[in-house]
């Protein structure tokens, strides 16, 4: 037991520090790693202490279970959670997320943070792709040239981004205005689809 304990610690060693972001983060000897100390503590197998020691959490949408496991996890191995809703913390009130990292990392000695942001990002970033290819597919049966296309293809992201921006401030103050985040990719779609209707309207036209 003591050498299959030393082994599981050697594997989770370099976790230590370490961002966890996403589980596809880990290599599958890590995942598999955590899963057995997991099944070891569940069986009372192991035991840890964490010695009093911090989590803080922030929640910008609403969660049960989420926050629930984590606050019983932290009871039962000896630590304590501090919960950081940004609708009674400067979060809410616009204070950058990094100033608010900086100084809570002096404090906790971990912090989990459910938000919608990491998933918007990859649906935005197929959004921004779209909007470029049909702004450029546009441009192609416009007299006024690809260049000027470009330009407003810039112009229709950076407001896109406006939304988003002022989306995650409203969201961070009210978490139950959490739909709203869908609201930038709504728009993004909505511009492509313009775009695209544009084009295929100077398309029959050029063809009739």
């Amino acid at each position: 037991m003591a050498t299959a304990s030393a082994g599981v610690a050697a594997v989770l060693s370099p976790l230590c520090g370490r961002d966890f972001l996403s589980s596809a983060d880990c290599a599958a000897e890590e995942t598999a790693a955590l899963l057995d100390v997991a099944a070891q503590l569940k069986s009372g197998d192991r035991r840890i202490d964490l010695g009093n020691r911090v989590l803080g959490l922030i929640f910008s949408k609403a969660s049960t279970r989420t926050r629930v496991s984590f606050q019983v996890a932290m009871a039962r191995l000896g630590g304590q959670t501090v919960d950081l809703n940004p609708s009674v913390t400067q979060l809410g009130r616009g204070e950058p997320l990094e100033d608010t990292a900086r100084v809570l990392s002096r404090y906790c000695d971990v912090l989990a943070i459910r938000t919608f942001a990491q998933q918007e990002l990859v649906v935005l970033c197929l959004v921004a792709t779209l909007i470029g290819f049909a702004t450029l597919y546009a441009a192609d049966f416009s007299r006024y040239g690809r260049g000027r296309f470009v330009a407003l293809a810039i112009f229709l992201l950076a407001n896109v981004k406006i939304v988003e921006s002022a989306v995650i401030a409203i969201t961070r103050s009210n978490s139950s205005s959490w739909p709203l985040v869908y609201l930038p990719t709504l728009i993004g779609l909505s511009i492509v689809v313009i775009m695209i209707m544009f084009s295929e309207h100077k398309w029959k036209l050029k063809n009739d």
